[in-house]
């Protein structure tokens, strides 16, 4: 019973601190994440960028470098007529279409590989009653873009073999699929009326915030091309791209698949120069003195990106520093003043025969309920935009939370509540029972 006591007293005699500290603690910790997971976002995106994968390799951007050149060179006639503006352009369009620059590039002798997806858009999974992307890669192209698993695994031959394509499913409403399961897609004809519906077997869970990264954007100077901002969330479903997994679909939708604008084309080791000229010549002709170039040296975008992130972290680190050394001398400070006010309580309860070690765990308790408080509002706001990223109701959020960000918070409080209680601790330590009571009492 004194215990309880004891323990009430700690926050029945503080009540307004209580509250105020929880609170300048709660947002701190909330501010704090934010930061942290701005952080984590910018450096997961760019660590895509920086895959081995992509050495000796190019960046490849020729239709957005075409829809950009062809804005920016036909301003004039874009005012004067629109409707012979939009002809030319779908026109010029078509033929880059028909050219098929992703299927293109694997043809020439100097390229050993191209990253990217081709994919079906506006496909409807009968599970999840939701829209999703369908996305067809290379196992070196999943390898490259390996998302972090929740659980399962990628395309390695270590899943279950299956009637059905073995797929790994990206998005929230994929949170109660299990792997093994078998999925159906409804898929959709010209008129948006369903046709017939498809199975793929789950062998794998991108893991939460389930981001995908993008190869997008185009810009006339790869100083501004920067990949640290290129994760996007999207619920897909990614399969490899063979003939057991697109024999399902009919002729219609193969014959309609989009393919990234951008993509990644990584040169063999041993490519002649002239090789190399001859297909850079290829993909250079349709950007051929224009502003904006249809490729990219991908250690260019590498270095400009790694300086994007730097920077981007530099600018909001003097803030989060600040967000953090306010929490936590906040609580510091009112731990500490908490802690000397309820020593009279706890000097009459150690005459009385009872062990500091129990008096000073209920103090501890005290202080890391208010903590456990704040850490939990801080969790919930956490959970709260993790949800919002997952459901593509924050698109350009650029923040990056997950189950670490819950673990860092607490790990935090408890950390503060360790250096808070050192001092009390130590008075305890230093000072009898009696010693202690006469301080506090002359």
């Amino acid at each position: 019973m004194k215990n309880i006591k004891l323990f009430s007293w700690f926050f029945s005699g503080n009540i307004i601190k209580t509250i105020c500290l929880t609170a300048i603690l709660a947002l701190s910790l909330i501010m704090m994440s934010d930061h942290l997971a701005f952080f984590r976002y910018n450096i997961m995106s760019a660590s895509y960028i920086n895959s081995d994968y992509f050495k000796n390799s190019i960046y490849v951007q020729v239709y957005n470098a075409f829809l950009i050149n062809y804005q920016l060179e036909n301003q004039e006639l874009a005012q004067k007529n629109i409707d012979e503006y939009n002809r030319v352009y779908l026109e010029k369009m078509l033929k880059m279409v028909d050219v098929n620059f992703f299927e293109k590039s694997k043809t020439y002798s100097a390229v050993e590989d191209v990253y990217g997806y081709s994919y079906l858009g506006g496909t409807y999974d009968v599970y999840t009653n939701d829209t999703l992307k369908i996305c067809f890669g290379s196992e070196n192209t999943y390898k490259a873009f390996r998302y972090p698993l929740s659980s399962g695994t990628w395309f390695d031959g270590t899943a279950q073999k299956s009637e059905y394509p073995n797929a790994v499913v990206c998005g929230y409403n994929y949170s109660s699929v299990r792997v093994g399961d078998d999925i159906e897609i409804q898929m959709y004809d010209i008129n948006d009326q369903p046709d017939y519906k498809i199975k793929v077997h789950v062998i794998g869970k991108v893991a939460a915030p389930y981001y995908n990264f993008q190869l997008s954007g185009a810009a006339s100077d790869v100083e501004d091309f920067t990949q640290n901002e290129a994760l996007f969330t999207s619920n897909s479903v990614f399969l490899l791209d063979n003939e057991l997994s697109k024999k399902q679909f009919t002729d219609f939708y193969l014959e309609h698949m989009f393919v990234d604008d951008n993509f990644i084309v990584r040169f063999r080791d041993n490519a002649s120069q002239d090789e190399i000229k001859e297909y850079l010549d290829f993909i250079g002709q349709y950007s051929e003195g224009s502003l904006v170039p249809a490729y990219f040296n991908v250690d260019d975008v590498v270095k400009y990106t790694n300086e994007a992130v730097w920077n981007a972290i530099s600018e909001k680190m003097p803030s989060t520093v600040m967000y953090i050394a306010f929490s936590t001398l906040s609580m510091l400070i009112m731990v500490i003043l908490m802690v000397r006010k309820n020593m009279n309580e706890h000097y009459i309860y150690y005459l009385c025969g009872c062990s500091r070690k129990k008096s000073f765990g209920i103090m501890i308790s005290g202080i890391l309920s208010i903590g456990l408080i704040s850490a939990l509002i801080a969790s919930g706001y956490i959970l709260y935009r993790q949800y919002n990223i997952a459901n593509e109701i924050e698109i350009y959020s650029q923040a990056y939370f997950d189950s670490l960000s819950v673990i860092a918070v607490f790990g935090y409080v408890i950390l503060i509540t360790i250096i808070g209680s050192i001092i009390p601790f130590l008075l305890m330590l230093k000072n009898t029972p009696i010693e202690m009571y006469r301080k506090r009492t002359h």
